[in-house]
């Protein structure tokens, strides 16, 4: 199955349905999408209007967002903006590579993101109330998308193997980016490493002890959580 979206002017937009999972089930096709920035081109709006997208959650910073105002807003019946890293502006990355050798640093910034509960729960409660498609994304599509579609994906009971897998296609899909890529940072701020994913869901699972009591933290109710895991897979 095809997952990645061709448009002209976004390099990392996917789809994440079509994942089997440990029950038996698969997720739902066509219904969640995770990209980059995702710029404006005239040429892709027909295709943007084809998934029949209804909400975008844009996890970038307020300061991301006024630098670069996501132009498919208007497109759409709903569009968030949830900032997930509760920072200003982006630099925590760059400020983590300094501090380590270890390529595979960006799990703790991960986490990091993660521990914004308030944000988690606010971008479940948007993909609840979609009455449709919906995409959430970032700047590269990696970091941030890459921590909810971990949550997500989790949910849905897809095996860390195939979460991996989707994670580290990030790195092919932006490398040739200028607009994403920035000669001057460290590379592996970028680079997805399947050992980020590998080491960092031990992690998460000796704080929270499994994707259901995170998202109890977060302040979603069960009732929410099973609601959010049928809306992830497809009917059987």
């Amino acid at each position: 199955m095809t997952r990645r979206i061709q448009f002209k002017d976004m390099c990392n937009f996917r789809s994440l349905g079509g994942y089997h999972t440990s029950d038996g089930k698969v997720t739902a096709a066509n219904k969640f999408y995770r990209s980059s920035m995702m710029y404006y081109d005239s040429t892709d709006e027909a295709l943007f209007k084809s998934l029949q997208i209804d909400t975008i959650i844009d996890l970038r910073s307020p300061k991301e967002v006024e630098l670069e105002p996501n132009e498919y807003r208007q497109l759409v019946p709903h569009y968030i903006v949830v900032n997930l890293s509760k920072a200003h502006y982006r630099g925590r990355s760059e400020q983590l590579a300094r501090q380590t050798n270890d390529p595979y640093f960006m799990r703790y910034r991960y986490l990091e993101y993660l521990s914004n509960l308030d944000a988690v729960r606010d971008i479940v409660r948007a993909i609840l109330k979609a009455q449709g498609p919906i995409v959430f994304h970032c700047s590269a599509g990696k970091d941030r998308t890459g921590a909810i579609a971990f949550i997500l994906l989790k949910v849905a009971k897809v095996p860390l193997k195939t979460i991996v897998e989707d994670y580290t296609r990030s790195y092919d899909y932006i490398k040739n980016d200028k607009r994403i890529m920035d000669p001057t940072k460290n590379l592996n701020v970028y680079i997805s490493y399947p050992e980020v994913i590998e080491m960092m869901d031990p992690l998460f699972i000796e704080k929270y002890h499994s994707v259901e009591e995170y998202l109890l933290q977060c302040g979603l109710s069960e009732t929410e959580i099973k609601e959010l895991h049928d809306k992830l897979v497809s009917p059987t």
